[in-house]
């Protein structure tokens, strides 16, 4: 009887001791590294306002507040599209899309105060049912003759922003530092004007054979558009480090991919 007691007190222990171990480990992994959390599923949404970038933490990755009166809340900002944030970018907010909220972050701020913000990412906010999915492919069984259309060879580039002009304000050994203005105001008259909010510097590759010069305007012309392949960090006169988009001349059309596809399923065909 004594060693059945002894026995069972002793499983009692490893129980417990077992409990301990795997809730520690579920503390830590909750924990993160670097103050991140991530929740098991995404949360909803947090907010539908555009965002303003204030601080580059690494590629893909940013904080950043509501563009409201007062700031609004901060957020660490994730993308899962390859896009490289810079400071001071405004995101804005694409409809039907909300900032989904991953977890939380907890970091420490210039002024030595703890702050936790929540981490979200920019996606739909609401998805299609299962149901209006089956309901659209029943739909699409009943159509007994579809006419099938040739797609475009090209398309245009998605990348394209909307900038028409780089305002040089620097001059380097192989690039330079230009002001562009993402998006044009308009008055009564017509005239256009570029709100402060939408300027910002870019870090733009110098081409080969060209002159570069201080407050020369480069137009971009027809048949091209300025494009962002990443970010560049510099540390100012002041000593401030900051982010920048790189810039560079990209065709505004591109090969259609689903020509590519439509093209390949013909041949097969005959």
């Amino acid at each position: 009887m004594k060693s059945f007691f002894i026995f069972l007190g002793g499983a009692i222990i490893g129980i417990i001791l077992t409990i301990f171990i795997l809730f520690m480990m579920y503390f830590s992994n909750q924990q993160g590294r670097n103050g991140l959390t991530l929740f098991e599923e995404k949360g909803e949404c947090i907010t539908k306002e555009n965002l303003h970038i204030f601080q580059v933490l690494e590629p893909g990755v940013a904080l950043a507040n509501e563009v409201k009166f007062g700031g609004g809340i901060v957020v660490l900002l994730m993308n899962n599209n390859n896009k490289y944030y810079y400071d001071d970018e405004i995101i804005t907010m694409p409809q039907k899309k909300c900032a989904k909220q991953l977890g939380t972050y907890r970091y420490e701020t210039k002024d030595h105060h703890w702050k936790t913000v929540p981490v979200v990412i920019i996606e739909y906010e609401y998805k299609m049912k299962k149901t209006l999915l089956s309901a659209l492919f029943l739909l699409a069984g009943c159509v007994s003759t579809i006419e099938i259309l040739s797609p475009s060879k090209t398309i245009r580039n998605p990348e394209c922003t909307d900038i028409d002009v780089i305002d040089v304000v620097q001059v380097l050994d192989d690039f330079i530092l230009g002001e562009v203005c993402e998006e044009y105001s308009y008055r009564y008259r017509g005239d256009k004007y570029c709100e402060y909010e939408n300027q910002h510097l870019v870090y733009y590759t110098k081409e080969k054979g060209e002159v570069y010069y201080d407050n020369q305007k480069i137009k971009v012309p027809d048949g091209k558009c300025i494009t962002y392949i990443g970010s560049y960090t510099y540390t100012t006169r002041a000593g401030f480090g900051k982010t920048v988009p790189k810039a560079k001349m990209s065709n505004t059309e591109i090969p259609n991919p689903e020509y590519r596809k439509w093209e390949k399923e013909q041949k097969s065909k005959k």
